[in-house]
């Protein structure tokens, strides 16, 4: 049995009709598709089969396949050029230089980095991490030169030009129940400003992070607290243009004033399933937002004021991600 992911088509300039042309089912995974990240012509995904793979999305094609990984890839990442892919294993990052096709780096949520040599022994001390140490979701800042990795308790920060984990992020010291769900980094509208980051918690609320633009060597608390409008955990975020998407268990869609932390508009209702995956497609289609539900139907909605344009089901099963390209091409990875 193999496992696929769905490419759709769009030609989002139409109007008056669907804007779905077509769509591929590109087959290579021997399980689920937990993740998947596009840039330009090429795409990553990764599986609980312990793989990543990379695509050609010119010829629908399978060009590597990435093994080596201690358990389900759960998260993929190009870094500012596609010859650089982050993978998630556990409590592990794995740093490919896809060029040479190889491993530069294993960078483990306690802090530990190691080069390839070393990796397989950093690794086997511990195979089994605790939950609380599991890398949920990465990110990389506006400048690429850190990289975020989120696990349930806090945000470590790594610089990359080097590979030290330099700071981290966590909840306020007194506060209760507010395990890291999902994460977003933004850069900020204000000049000489580092990056802006967006965290969603168990107990329901968003937490917003002001990083300097240099000399992150701190621990961050949170700057800001949104208006609790979600009514269950948030699951995933998406930015376009200083707004700030978020969608969750509760099936609805709320956009935010980033500044503020109010509430500009909310989409109740946008599915029938939880949403799970959030995206803007980028430039020159970045007046649309996708959403993806448990139902496995993909949406689509204009960014500005969060109108319904269209929808499909691209999968009979939950959607765990989406990414999009300029060219119009919406990734969907499932089982």
């Amino acid at each position: 049995i193999c496992f696929s992911f769905e490419i759709q088509t769009l030609s989002v300039a139409k109007t008056g009709t669907s804007p779905f042309l077509y769509s591929y089912n590109v087959t290579g995974h021997d399980g689920p598709v937990l993740s998947v990240h596009s840039l330009h012509s090429i795409a990553a995904t990764g599986s609980s089969d312990m793989s990543a793979k990379i695509w050609d999305l010119r010829k629908l094609v399978c060009v590597r396949s990435i093994n080596g990984h201690s358990g389900p890839v759960t998260s993929v990442l190009f870094g500012q050029t596609p010859d650089r892919l982050f993978t998630v294993s556990g409590k592990f990052v794995n740093v490919w230089d896809l060029r040479a096709f190889r491993r530069i780096q294993v960078l483990c949520s306690n802090g530990l980095a190691s080069d390839d040599a070393n990796a397989s022994n950093l690794v086997k001390a511990d195979s089994q991490p605790a939950y609380d140490m599991v890398i949920k979701q990465i990110d990389m800042s506006s400048s690429s030169d850190y990289l975020f990795t989120m696990s349930s308790s806090q945000i470590r920060i790594w610089d990359l030009r080097n590979y030290f984990a330099v700071g981290k992020m966590i909840p306020l010291r007194d506060s209760v129940n507010t395990e890291f769900c999902c994460f977003k980094a933004c850069s900020s509208l204000e000049r000489f400003s580092g990056d802006q980051v967006f965290v969603g918690c168990k107990d329901h609320s968003i937490k917003k992070y002001s990083l300097p633009a240099k000399n992150l060597c701190e621990v961050f608390e949170p700057e800001l607290s949104f208006e609790l409008f979600h009514k269950d955990e948030v699951k995933c975020f998406a930015d376009n243009r200083g707004s700030l998407f978020t969608g969750g268990d509760d099936k609805q869609i709320v956009k935010w004033n980033v500044v503020s932390g109010h509430c500009v508009q909310q989409t109740t209702a946008a599915h029938k399933y939880g949403i799970s995956a959030l995206d803007v497609m980028p430039y020159p289609h970045d007046d649309v937002l996708l959403s993806a539900c448990r139902g496995g139907y993909l949406k689509l909605w204009k960014s500005d004021g969060c109108e319904y344009i269209a929808s499909t089901q691209a999968h009979t099963e939950p959607i765990n991600c989406i990414s999009s390209t300029a060219d119009g091409l919406v990734l969907t990875a499932s089982r």
